[in-house]
């Protein structure tokens, strides 16, 4: 490893607007005058992905691969994959700030950088990588922007013993999901942790879900608002009915505060039904949170979604957005804005994955804008729209950020979405 310097939405607007969205590639424009948000595209990375957004706004955190795993193959049983981190040592992590476009540093990683957040002051970052390389061993890292200190951490990830994630939060801690797998029995999430550095020390655990049936829970995604004071999760069960899962198993949402890790509230997706959180996101403040809804895992299967839109204070529906949220969505930081991904045709046997902006207390769709364009239908890279952290806005409200496998833009916003 080498470091170098260097308000309520009516359903029929949404609908409206949600139907209008598939459009042909001519009428995709960042800089439409008849919206009343004006975007412009100020910077593009070819070749990385984002991974992080400072809490600042002052700085990228993405990762750079010269051959970036993008195909997938199942061969006798396993997976075998095409690309890995490069010989000639031209991967990298870096740490960009925003505006001059300089790299705050630049970081060789044993493996491929997966992972990473910013703690509270923005002046440290943690990174995970994926130990495709190396199976046995996970590589964990804290890099200090102020000293260019990088520290690193080597972690265990044999089959069938647990391993871990982190998510950094204020100097010196880290929020931690705990699982297992031991096959036959999917990935389980077993526990959400408070982790001390420099030694990774274990200082509060919760379980991870709120109810254990039958103990047949498969897992869940969470993300931590900008203060780092704020926690939302999803648990999702498994329903294959030969390991026991009773009918009728519903997916919850937990709005829990980091510095202890209590649960401020909690609600069950579509108590009647069985349907899944796709997708989640909140504000930097934590006041707002949004999860993506669907009836299927399977794309094709698909027949209802929503986007639902809650309080941070007591998780109190403010609005359920009809709109099929799978490809990513973000909340703008003043919690008026909805940003939704959705891959469209484009004419001429095209494809493209587009950003919509849309006022949630009108339905009003303020820009759209395209992130990329290919031929064909949903590819390898672009079967599940932006990537994780892909679609973000930046704290302060003055910039969306969209990104996918080796594509990363940062577009301005006029005016800005900042919270009051």
């Amino acid at each position: 490893m080498t470091l170098f310097h260097k308000a309520n939405a009516t359903r029929r607007n949404f609908l409206h607007f949600a139907m209008a969205s598939v459009v042909s590639a001519a009428t995709v424009n960042a800089q439409r005058d008849d919206l009343p948000l004006r975007i412009r595209l100020i910077k593009e990375f070819r070749g990385g992905w984002l991974l992080a957004v400072s809490p600042d706004s002052r700085k990228l955190c993405l990762y750079f691969a010269k051959n970036p795993i993008d195909k997938f193959t199942l061969r006798g049983g396993k997976w075998t994959y095409e690309g890995g981190p490069s010989k000639d040592g031209k991967d990298a992590l870096e740490v960009i700030e925003i505006g001059s476009w300089r790299a705050l540093c630049s970081v060789r990683l044993r493996q491929y950088g997966v992972l990473a957040s910013f703690f509270a002051d923005s002046e440290m970052v943690y990174v995970k990588t994926d130990p495709l390389a190396n199976a046995s061993q996970t590589q964990h890292v804290v890099i200090d922007l102020t000293t260019q200190r990088v520290s690193e951490s080597l972690q265990s990830s044999k089959l069938g013993e647990p391993s871990r994630t982190y998510y950094a939060l204020s100097e010196g801690v880290l929020l931690a999901t705990e699982s297992v797998y031991r096959p036959p029995t999917p990935i389980r999430k077993e526990a959400l942790l408070r982790v001390s550095l420099p030694d990774y020390k274990e200082t509060g655990r919760v379980p991870f879900p709120l109810m254990e049936i039958a103990g047949e829970r498969l897992g869940g995604s969470l993300t931590t608002s900008a203060d780092r004071k704020y926690v939302v999760q999803t648990v999702i069960y498994d329903r294959n009915k030969d390991l026991g899962v009773p009918e009728g198993l519903n997916e919850t949402v937990v709005f829990r505060r980091t510095e202890d890790l209590g649960v401020i509230w909690s609600r069950r997706i579509e108590p009647a039904a069985d349907w899944r959180p796709e997708r989640i996101t909140i504000t930097p403040d934590g006041n707002r949170g949004a999860v993506a809804v669907s009836d299927t895992v399977s794309p094709a299967d698909l027949r209802q979604s929503y986007i639902g839109i809650y309080a941070g204070k007591d998780g109190r529906e403010i609005s359920k957005v009809p709109m099929d949220g799978r490809d990513g969505i973000a909340l703008s930081p003043d919690g008026k804005v909805l940003a939704v991904g959705k891959i469209v045709p484009a004419g001429r046997g095209e494809s493209s994955l587009i950003a919509e902006l849309y006022e949630l207390a009108s339905g009003n769709r303020l820009a759209v804008v395209e992130h990329d364009r290919w031929n064909g239908g949903r590819d390898l890279i672009h079967s599940t729209g932006f990537d994780n952290d892909g679609l973000q806005f930046t704290p302060d409200g003055r910039y969306l950020i969209t990104s996918i496998n080796g594509l990363v833009k940062v577009w301005s916003l006029d005016p800005h979405l900042a919270a009051d």
